[in-house]
């Protein structure tokens, strides 16, 4: 559920919504039933807001933690007020009105922008701060930057929540940009308006098989890399990898048998089985002795990849934000630390 900030408004901004939503003819006397702005209840024009992004009366309704009923009769009165049907049922589902599409992308920004005008800048203090934070990322990089991060949190700050969620790839932008998530935490994402970036590591590609595994020896060549079964990890458990398209550049394919969406099952799968995969050195450095598994360097050149913490311009300045962005990083950099002391004890013990 996301709080909205803006689903409460005292009169005193009336001013500044109304100059703003007549700039993209918002306004009385069109399709409004000449409404003055003060006879508008502006929950909602933020119902109308979020209706017109999901296209959809059940998942509006959860994102703005209200009813199925109450967002539905939210939408009849939408409809009284426009005297239009904004959104009508379509052969994929619900789509908007001509009228609709008009407003959707003048509405959303006018509220973004009255937002900024309205925010309370309340200086953040992490010691005594309740706040939750949602965070977006993937089951390899939350093993890499959650337990430094945990640690900071719960040094610094008493009441501060931190929830992760999956990345929903084709949402995560419209997620920043509202607030609904405060960061993305991953490989990154196309180039977004508004979107900052900030590289927090680079990994590069190691490959692991079960100990004793019968179609590898000390070594791990391409012609066996190719013969192999393997397994890949991709977060839709469709598509190809980075393997397959440098192996397709070498005119040659491996098999693939198996696909997961996460990272997390398969440690206890290769263990089990014959099948080798190609993954994350950090996160194969870590479960690879819990389940006497082997690390193979790969028999093919893969290109290092960054994992970089994405945010919206619009938390540029707020304090709570820049707390978290500077502990995320301090996580990155303390699992940097602790990775080169890992390295080193490694080739310390391969010395003795």
């Amino acid at each position: 559920m996301v709080r909205c900030p803006i689903v409460f408004l005292c009169y005193d901004t009336e001013d500044v919504l109304e100059e703003s939503l007549f700039r993209h003819g918002i306004s009385a006397g069109n399709g409004m039933s000449d409404l003055k702005l003060e006879e508008i209840n502006m929950n909602l024009l933020v119902s109308l807001n979020v209706l017109l992004k999901e296209k959809n009366v059940t998942r509006a309704a959860k994102k703005l933690g209200v009813t199925q009923s109450a967002m539905s009769h939210s939408l009849r009165r939408l409809r009284d007020m426009f005297d239009d049907e904004l959104l009508v049922q379509g052969s994929g589902g619900m789509v908007l009105t001509p009228r609709a599409e008009r407003l959707s992308e003048p509405l959303h920004d006018e509220l973004l922008e009255l937002e900024r005008v309205v925010r309370d800048e309340v200086r953040f203090d992490p010691a005594t701060a309740q706040r939750s934070f949602r965070i977006a990322t993937s089951d390899f990089v939350g093993m890499v930057i959650i337990p430094p991060l945990l640690d900071i949190v719960t040094r610094e700050s008493a009441q501060v929540e931190l929830l992760f969620r999956p990345i929903e790839l084709e949402r995560v932008a419209w997620q920043l940009e509202t607030g609904e998530l405060a960061m993305n935490i991953g490989v990154g994402l196309e180039a977004s308006v508004g979107l900052r970036r900030r590289k927090l590591f680079e990994d590069d590609f190691v490959c692991v098989a079960r100990a004793g595994h019968p179609g590898i020896g000390d070594s791990l060549d391409l012609e066996t890399y190719c013969s192999l079964s393997h397994m890949l990890i991709s977060p839709t458990s469709e598509g190809e990898g980075v393997v397959d398209s440098v192996l397709a550049g070498m005119n040659r394919a491996r098999q693939v048998t198996l696909k997961v969406p996460f990272f997390a099952a398969a440690p206890m799968l290769i263990a089990r089985s014959d099948l080798i995969l190609t993954a994350p050195r950090r996160m194969v450095e870590q479960i690879a002795p819990r389940f006497e598994l082997e690390l193979y360097e790969p028999p093919l050149h893969l290109p290092r990849f960054a994992v970089v913490a994405t945010w919206h311009e619009r938390f540029d300045r707020d304090e709570a934000h820049r707390w978290l962005r500077d502990a995320v990083s301090r996580a990155a950099a303390m699992a940097d630390r602790c990775d080169i002391a890992i390295t080193c004890l490694q080739c310390e013990t391969t010395k003795d």
